[in-house]
């Protein structure tokens, strides 16, 4: 009852806000150019990155307000995101500034080797989850700088996720304060960030942790597709991009790492899409969108056209 009451406080909140703020929207539905709502959508990353007091990027900015302080955790995976646009634009631009991104995380890591969860302040706390997400960032420079700096926070961020994690291949330890250290298997999208730094630094004992995470979060999905404990709090009603994380990354550490081919419970069951998939109310008008876009998602497809491999899973817990 009292979860429901939260739920209808929430939307009566969000569509108050819709209404005061409908003037500053504009119907852009035809606006269907592909190439200029990338460069739009870069071009604001690029100025929240710039009105900082520091060269992370910014948590965002209220309208007609200040920008708020740089995130850690979506910092982390902006880095990878800038190395591709300067790849596409022929811009060493986008390399510059996701160097500093990188070397601004390394600044702010915490002394464990963790990554502080929320907002860059002065009282950090550790989260698995951003921890992982800073290791895409750190993964891809180090592999295109080959920068020492990049490495070494790496190694100690790779420590310290090898230290916490289960035997079942979970982390109950050192999850955000702001979330359910109960209901966090979306932290599979964290063992995909270890499992580059793996590959990258050659750290085998990364690799097979995610790949141990990856299979905890396939014995957590039922025979219709659905995930369960998998959200910030309240499981019975997950925002979707926790199940979209699972179902996009359940099987990224078993590409990432060179193997050719994907976990058999992964094609069975991730990639079936939403048939009998029941959403809670508030989601299923978005169910076609979790459906159809996973047989699209190139993570979740062969990284290369070899045959699968016999391969024999850890006993799911």
């Amino acid at each position: 009852m009292i979860s429901q009451l939260k739920a209808l406080r929430r939307s009566a909140l969000l569509q108050v806000d819709q209404f005061r703020r409908s003037h500053l929207f504009h119907d852009s539905l035809h606006n269907t150019d592909i190439d200029q709502h990338l460069a739009e959508a870069a071009g604001w990353l690029k100025r929240a990155q710039d009105n900082g007091t520091d060269r992370g990027v910014s948590y965002g900015a209220d309208f007609g307000g200040p920008w708020l302080e740089s995130y850690p955790e979506t910092t982390g995976y902006i880095i990878p995101t800038f190395l591709k646009l300067a790849d596409y634009y022929k811009d060493q631009s986008y390399i510059h500034r996701a160097i500093e991104m990188g070397e601004w995380e390394c600044e702010v890591q915490m002394e464990s080797g963790a990554v502080m969860g929320g907002r860059v302040n002065p009282n950090p706390t550790p989260a698995v989850f951003n921890t992982g997400m800073v290791l895409l960032g750190w993964a891809a420079l180090s592999e295109r700088t080959g920068s020492p700096t990049f490495l070494a926070s790496l190694r100690r961020a790779c420590d310290w996720l090898l230290s916490l994690q289960e035997p079942t291949g979970e982390w109950r330890k050192g999850n955000s304060q702001f979330a359910n250290a109960n209901t966090t298997v979306y932290n599979v999208k964290a063992a995909w960030g270890l499992c580059e730094a793996g590959r990258v630094a050659g750290i085998r004992e990364a690799i097979e942790a995610a790949v141990r995470n990856a299979e905890f979060c396939l014995s957590k999905q039922s025979s219709n597709g659905w995930f369960s404990d998998c959200c910030l709090d309240d499981a019975s009603q997950p925002l979707l991009r926790f199940s979209r994380w699972c179902q996009a990354n359940g099987g990224q550490p078993y590409s990432t790492h060179g193997q050719g081919w994907l976990h058999p419970r992964l094609h069975r069951r991730g990639l079936q899409g939403n048939r009998g998939l029941v959403l809670p109310d508030r989601h299923r008008a978005d169910r076609d969108r979790l459906g159809t876009a996973l047989p699209v998602d190139r993570k979740a497809r062969l990284s290369r056209g070899d045959a699968p491999r016999q391969f024999v899973p850890h006993a799911p817990p």
